[in-house]
């Protein structure tokens, strides 16, 4: 073979290759503009992506290295995994170290290799270490929920019972407020960091607790009531009888 039909050759491989490439990142560019994830499905992806990263975490904002077997894990397209990112990056909750994962992701089919938790995200998905728990005696009438209690002598109530019902509270309104949208999952949150903070501080008698409670509960009578989670809605209810 001559060098001229050789070069020919190696020209036609060479936009051959190209034109392979240019297909394939084509369609991946199309997939990526397709793809959306379901409120439901993103929320709960959300929830397990986070708690997965917190567990390695060693702080805010601090780089976590993610191993080449950490996106196949999650058994998602490289298009749903990076609408995934663009929905905890706009909600503050993680930061993608590569500022071009969406080019490199679609150009040289690469997801990114590492991620940080913001300090709110850090904040949320900590576990929380059991608390010992921590008892009320009452003497005399007292009002526990609907009624009043008379007694003779001591009276011991677990507030722990109450705490774990605040503290179940507090994370289904901050579920409920990433499945809504503008004022009514600002509220929701609000009211969830609002719980939250009272069960940090061991301030479950603060006036501002119950009377969150109860805008929870009256949700049922109004316009959100089409929308909001009826189990919420019986949750704060019942929670109302206990403080």
């Amino acid at each position: 073979m001559n060098s001229s039909v050789w070069n020919w050759v190696c020209w036609l491989l060479l936009l051959a290759g190209i034109a392979v490439y240019a297909v394939f990142a084509t369609r991946r560019y199309l997939a990526y503009l397709s793809t959306s994830l379901p409120e439901e499905v993103r929320d709960d992806l959300a929830d397990r992506l986070l708690t997965a990263l917190r567990d390695n975490c060693g702080g805010p904002d601090r780089s976590i290295t993610l191993a080449s077997t950490f996106w196949p894990s999650t058994e998602l397209s490289f298009a749903e995994v990076l609408r995934l990112l663009e929905y905890l990056r706009r909600r503050g909750w993680l930061n993608v170290l590569n500022n071009n994962y969406v080019r490199d992701a679609i150009f040289l089919f690469t997801l990114p290799k590492s991620v940080a938790l913001t300090p709110d995200s850090y904040e949320r998905w900590t576990p929380r270490a059991p608390e010992e728990p921590k008892s009320i005696t009452f003497n005399g009438p007292t009002h526990l929920g609907d009624g009043h209690l008379v007694n003779n002598g001591a009276i011991t109530y677990e507030w722990t019972v109450i705490e774990r019902d605040v503290s179940k509270l507090a994370l289904s309104l901050h579920r409920e407020s990433m499945r809504q949208a503008g004022e009514l999952a600002q509220q929701l949150e609000e009211a969830a960091e609002m719980l939250s903070m009272a069960v940090d501080a061991r301030n479950l008698d603060d006036p501002w607790v119950k009377r969150t409670v109860r805008w929870v509960a009256d949700l049922a009578n109004n316009t959100a009531a089409g929308v909001i989670s009826g189990g919420l809605i019986a949750a704060a209810t019942a929670l109302l009888g206990k403080l």
